[in-house]
């Protein structure tokens, strides 16, 4: 969920530099991964890891190549307080047992 937050809050410009760095990443990912294959290095690990890293450059790329967002600035979160209680007791006491959460 931090993870999610942070696209929102980041400008368009960081998070697209953050993307290309992370394509990169994944494509040199795939490359290492195709290159063991080549050396005979097939177990399903490294066919899931295959799988795995073609799912991530694909999903960057696509990610990329959308239009970019205005975004920046987040004036709500639409699920806050929609479903969810407030909790006022201190955490400990709500871990033992002794709050009203």
């Amino acid at each position: 969920m931090n993870e999610a937050l942070a696209r929102r809050v980041t400008p368009p410009a960081t998070a697209r530099k953050r993307q290309v760095t992370e394509l990169a990443e994944a494509r040199t990912e795939l490359e290492n991964i195709t290159n063991a294959i080549r050396q005979g290095i097939l177990t399903l690990t490294t066919k899931q890891m295959l799988e795995e890293a073609e799912q991530r450059v694909a999903h960057l790329e696509a990610a990329l190549k959308a239009p970019a967002t205005k975004g920046g600035n987040v004036s709500a979160l639409p699920w806050w307080g929609a479903t969810s209680k407030t909790c006022v007791a201190p955490s400990d006491a709500t871990l033992n047992g002794h709050g009203n959460c």
